[in-house]
């Protein structure tokens, strides 16, 4: 599922371009969860607080902190480089200094229905790992996670639990058979009980990681060479 969020003062264009979405994921049998916001300040409340988005729609013209001010603090004071701002203006002029926050696209009033799509297909395309599932048996259950739903994973005694952005599962097994699978290449191990799915590391310090969902994780000390290794490759 989708976590897209709308942040512009102009009400009516928040739900033209909401409905928009929705329609289009509905018509590909998928699901979205659109939060509309109509201050910057209200957007980046709910980001400190760890509400987690995959888009956000970011309109430049805000009043008192502008777009280009909530992605600086998105960037550089949240440390979240996982959301795809796709910045709203009436002003293409704007594009040049906006490169600095990294953005995944433009668009320009009025809304464009074919650009929206477009711009969700590519996210989709670059970002969705939709076909890539960890399964696995959780009593008389077998069950399936997107990869990019895994915040990290964590083994106690004999069970093996899955964190998730909605849940947490849990199933019998040890972390060392879970990196018999291929699907752990997009882990880093941290310590010997935990693994953490490196899309969702925000930052990282030489003891500890702090994930895309607030939580910090400790790393063991004979794993933070290893630790450091892989996180330069990225």
């Amino acid at each position: 599922m989708l976590r897209i969020a709308i942040c512009d003062d102009d009400i009516n264009f928040c739900y033209k371009l909401e409905s928009i979405i929705l329609d289009y994921m509905d018509s590909i049998s998928e699901l979205a969860e659109v939060m509309v916001y109509f201050s910057g300040e209200r957007l980046l409340q709910e980001m400190r607080n760890s509400v987690g988005f995959d888009i956000i729609f970011l309109d430049i013209e805000l009043k008192q902190i502008n777009g280009v001010q909530v992605g600086i603090a998105i960037r550089k004071e949240l440390n979240l480089f996982l959301p795809q701002i796709i910045y709203v203006t009436s002003f293409e002029s704007y594009a040049v200094q906006l490169f600095q926050n990294q953005p995944f696209g433009f668009v320009t009033k009025p809304v464009n229905e074919e650009k929206i799509r477009d711009i969700i297909k590519e996210y989709k395309r670059q970002f969705d790992n939709a076909n890539v599932y960890y399964e696995f048996t959780t009593g008389k259950n077998i069950c399936k996670v997107a990869v990019k739903d895994i915040y990290y994973l964590n083994s106690i005694a004999r069970k093996l639990v899955i964190h998730t952005r909605e849940d947490e599962f849990e199933t019998y097994k040890k972390l060392d058979d879970f990196y018999k699978l291929p699907i752990s290449k997009y882990f880093i191990r941290i310590h010997k009980s935990f693994a953490v799915n490196q899309l969702h590391i925000s930052v990282y310090h030489y003891d500890r990681i702090k994930l895309s969902n607030g939580e910090e994780l400790s790393i063991s000390r004979n794993y933070r060479k290893e630790v450091r290794k892989e996180l330069i490759k990225l």
